[in-house]
């Protein structure tokens, strides 16, 4: 819900359907931003480290991919420009977003994910 409250793409429809009810409704925010989400629930405590870290790596790149998708007119970026290797993406992303002046907002999802479980 917070990232309809901050993203560029969400419609005044849509905003008005969310927040009509809460007092933020009545206080837009003053800045927008692009919203990547990172959901790494899917990344599960009983899983090695090393598919841990390959599962999540494939999570962060679908994230991003998504993120493109969503916001590819705004960014002038597309999907065929994304780099493969996700920490290379990341940083492709976020540059393309600096030179459009444009702010990201992340949203890292890891509740119960196990992600930060040390393996004994």
């Amino acid at each position: 819900m917070i990232s309809d409250y901050y993203d560029v793409a969400t419609s005044d429809a849509l905003f008005k359907y969310c927040f009509q009810n809460l007092k933020v409704g009545a206080n837009p925010p003053k800045q927008k931003y692009l919203i990547l989400y990172i959901d790494l629930v899917a990344a599960r405590a009983d899983d090695t480290t090393t598919f841990k870290m390959h599962h999540t790596s494939r999570l962060i790149y679908r994230a991003l991919f998504d993120f493109v998708a969503k916001y590819e007119k705004i960014l002038e970026y597309s999907i065929k420009d994304l780099p493969k290797e996700h920490l290379e993406a990341l940083h492709s992303v976020v540059a393309r977003a600096k030179e459009k002046g444009l702010k990201i907002y992340m949203i890292i999802d890891e509740l119960d994910s196990g992600f930060l479980t040390v393996d004994e």
